[in-house]
């Protein structure tokens, strides 16, 4: 106990001595219990002060009491005191609750109290002993500065304590020894922060108002709350600063609690620094507030409130045809953004939940969700049913306070069967089902006895090119397939046959596999050094066959349409280096082979009448630069974590397309640059399009910096109201780039350039710089607004108004 209560016995005054933190950073300090007592307004206190080195076991003695000194009494929300008592002095206070602050020479009070008092009963007088540990002295400067600041708060980060200032009505006060933070502010808005190295016991220092930082810099203070009631986890919540740049957070370079309110100060960080203030807790929602780069600037982030975490109900019909060794409901976490780049587990890498599933309908819980996109999946044995087979990938809203309505989910199994045959017979063999996610196991099917494959998987649902005509009308059961896998049958030392990568297979049935006749194509893959075969090298050809569709035991098909472009089909070679490909036809087959760490190779062969042709390639090693290329700024600074989007002549986006990695190494494939453009996207390098011809000989580029301050767009209608919500498109170099284009970005790099216009009908274009060699067009994306507007003549910074046309 840190204060006593000296009074009389008899006299009606209650102490409470449990340490509290004040719930307002820049009231008042902290909080040491609360004294309430039934008094008339004219009771009177007098105040005792001991240095708390004094106090021993809790037990202070009066005589160690200072001779001097004066009690600062404060209401709540008051930066300056209402009262002033000298120590060891009665004074009225009136009906009210009261804080205080008690001051001495060399002494200060790092804990305060609160007097409640009423009117309800008869007047007296209370003597209350209080802590004060050693202390210097700040007086503030005459300087002309001061004029207009309305608050000064100088921190104790050691002492976790709060001096609140008017410098209109007082010019000095005592802070504990020390480091301590100190900002003011003007019109409610802050001036500056600035860090001091503190002074000893009794030292005065004159005190200037923080200046703001140089043009270069920016400063910030950051306020954290918890729920009411958490109070005692504050120790465990942490504020850090991520810029989108730099992998690294920054910490604050100081840290406050009071009550529910935990402040952080950044000072100094980078004037572009722009990127994410993040607050986590391990009991709480993870909260961000993202930051935008204002160079010379000091900004208070008003309060970033954490919520508690969520629990997801997830309820599964598990139908399963067979026993299986593993069979579990396994959730991942996604980061943090609305939208992601990818449904797989490459893409939401961070395991949150694994439950079993047991057969038929249950509900399993998924507790103490953070805020952010997840992906919930099924994996049994070997299979991976992402997103339940349904897409299923929820989303924590920050601003909700109840988690996503979770659909029910059907997981049935489903078995194909049928035989394999050659030149019309059945032979032995298997089938393959290899997902187009490499990380994912390759399952396999062998014939039974009864040359018989029987293969069983967990649907999903169709998207995109898998869907036929008239499926929106039909019942979703009826459209679970397998999606997103290549298929191929192979015979026992026999051929192969790769389905066509546009096949669909859906439901389940009977689907014989004709591998055609014995007319196939053998090709060898060796290393070219020490001619030894190479195993999972990736043998593509160009496919010309067949697109089958298979939907629930019936099966047709339809030619390969050479409008919908040339796909390759490929298989990876065996132990001895080896594919075959059945079913080939007759004249010149072409291919290609990659394997990692190998310079891409290609070849031809002529396919006989009947029979089998075998081709050989050897691959070389890859050299320690090639197929490399390093990203670097004017300074000679790596371009970490940049996204390359290669963009052929018809303005399809490749799948080659990189992100550079800490080091600023980007990795191409073999021909991936082979003419087409390259477009760079960075938070801090200039937009900027590339010929891919001429940088894919190069070991390094020269990456010019954006401008410090971004272009803004505002766009308007007609009648000058501004247009939120709408987004636009960049031409550079004939390469359109709009709103999937960032999006894609932001899933390669966290990061989004720009998007939407906002609620001003603004939006800031990152990273293009008006007056670089690449000056880009800008145009709406409506359906009424095809005018471009070309970028030149304007420079960093400028506004760039877009007038809708009528109508939209």
């Amino acid at each position: 106990m840190l204060a006593r209560d000296v009074s009389q016995p008899g006299q009606r005054f209650l102490l409470t001595a449990d340490f509290k933190r004040l719930g307002q950073l820049g009231t008042v300090l902290l909080v040491l219990g609360t004294c309430h007592w039934a008094a008339a307004a004219a009771s009177t206190v007098t105040f005792v002060l001991i240095p708390q080195e004094l106090w021993g076991a809790g037990e202070p003695r009066i005589e160690d009491a200072l001779g001097e000194g004066v009690v600062h009494l404060y209401q709540t929300g008051d930066y300056f005191p209402r009262l002033t008592a000298a120590a060891n002095q009665p004074i009225e206070v009136s009906t009210g609750s009261w804080h205080w602050i008690a001051e001495a020479p060399g002494y200060v009070s790092v804990s305060t109290g609160t007097i409640t008092v009423s009117d309800a009963s008869a007047e007296f007088e209370k003597q209350l002993v209080w802590p004060v540990v050693p202390a210097c002295e700040y007086i503030l400067d005459s300087d002309q500065s001061w004029l207009g600041v309305q608050r000064l708060d100088v921190v104790s980060p050691h002492r976790n304590a709060v001096y609140p200032l008017n410098p209109s009505k007082r010019r000095r006060l005592w802070i504990p020894t020390g480091e301590v933070v100190i900002y003011s502010l003007r019109s409610g808005n802050l001036i500056g922060i600035e860090a001091l190295e503190g002074c000893a016991q009794n030292e005065t220092t004159r005190l200037l108002p923080p200046d703001p930082p140089g043009p270069r810099h920016q400063d910030l203070l950051i306020h954290a709350l918890l729920p009411e009631g958490d109070e005692a986890g504050s120790n465990e919540l942490t504020i850090v600063f991520q810029a989108s740049d730099e992998l690294a957070p920054v910490l604050p370079d100081a840290t406050v609690t009071a009550g529910n309110r935990t402040s952080a100060f950044f000072l100094d960080l980078a004037a572009e620094s722009e990127g994410e203030v993040i607050v986590r807790h391990p009991e709480l929602r993870t909260a961000l507030r993202h930051v935008e780069p204002l160079g010379g600037s000091a900004r208070e982030i008003p309060g970033i409130e954490l919520r508690p975490r969520l629990d997801l109900t997830v309820s599964v019909d598990y139908e399963p045809e067979r026993s299986h060794a593993v069979q579990v409901l396994e959730a991942f976490f996604c980061g943090p953004e609305k939208l992601m780049s990818g449904r797989g587990r490459n893409s939401c890498s961070t395991s949150v939940a694994e439950t079993p599933l047991q057969p038929g309908f249950n509900q399993y819980l998924i507790e103490d969700l953070d805020d952010g996109r997840y992906i919930v999946n099924a994996r049994i044995d070997d299979e991976v049913i992402i997103g339940l087979g349904v897409g299923f990938s929820p989303y924590i809203d920050p601003d909700s306070s109840v988690p996503p309505q979770a659909p029910v989910v059907r997981l049935r199994e489903m078995e194909i069967y049928g035989n394999l045959l050659l030149d019309g017979e059945p032979v032995p063999g298997e089938v393959r089902l290899e997902p187009l996610s490499p990380t994912a196991p390759e399952r396999r099917f062998p014939t039974d006895e009864d040359l018989l494959y029987h293969l069983y998987y967990f649907g999903r649902m169709p998207f995109g090119s898998y869907l036929l005509p008239g499926d929106e009308d039909r019942d979703p059961e009826d459209l679970l397939g397998l999606y997103y896998y290549a298929l191929s049958a192979c015979a026992e030392n026999g051929p192969c046959r790769t389905l066509h990568p546009d096949s669909l297979i859906r439901g389940e049935g009977r689907l014989d596999v004709d591998l055609g006749s014995l007319r196939e194509l053998e090709v060898r893959v060796l290393d070219a050094e020490d001619r030894t075969p190479l195993v999972g090298a990736v043998v593509r050809r160009v496919a010309t066959d067949e697109i089958l569709i298979f939907a629930n035991g019936e099966t047709h098909s339809r030619k390969h349409d050479p409008a919908d472009g040339i796909r390759g089909v490929a298989l990876r070679t065996d132990s001895e280096g080896r594919v075959r490909f059945g079913n080939v036809e007759e004249g010149l087959q072409q291919f290609s082979v990659s394997k990692a760490g190998y310079v891409r190779n290609a070849g031809t062969a002529v396919a006989p009448l009947e029979g089998k042709v075998v081709a050989e390639v050897a691959l070389k090693r890859k050299g320690p630069s090639e197929g490399n290329l390093m990203l670097r700024f004017p300074n000679g600074e790596p371009v970490a974590r940049a996204f390359l989007l290669v963009v052929d002549g018809e303005g399809n986006r490749q799948r080659c397309s990189v992100s550079t990695d800490a080091g600023g190494m980007a990795a191409f494939q073999d021909g991936c640059l082979d003419s087409r453009v390259v477009v760079l996207f960075h938070p801090r390098a200039r937009l900027s399009v590339f010929d891919g011809d001429a940088i894919s000989g190069l070991a390094e580029v020269s990456v010019p910096y954006a401008p410090t301050q971004p272009l803004r767009i505002q766009v308007v209608d007609p009648a000058g109201r501004p247009v939120a919500g709408l987004p636009i498109q960049l031409y550079y170099r004939g390469v359109t780039i709009g709103p999937n284009d960032l999006l894609m970005v932001m899933g390669r790099t966290g990061n989004l350039p720009f998007y939407l216009t906002d609620e001003n009908g603004e939006m800031l274009l990152r990273g293009v710089d008006p007056e670089g060699t690449d000056v880009p067009e800008v145009a709406l994306l409506a359906e009424s607004s095809s005018e471009r507007t070309r970028l030149l003549g304007y420079r960093a910074g400028d506004t760039v108004e877009l007038v809708m046309d009528a109508g939209q």
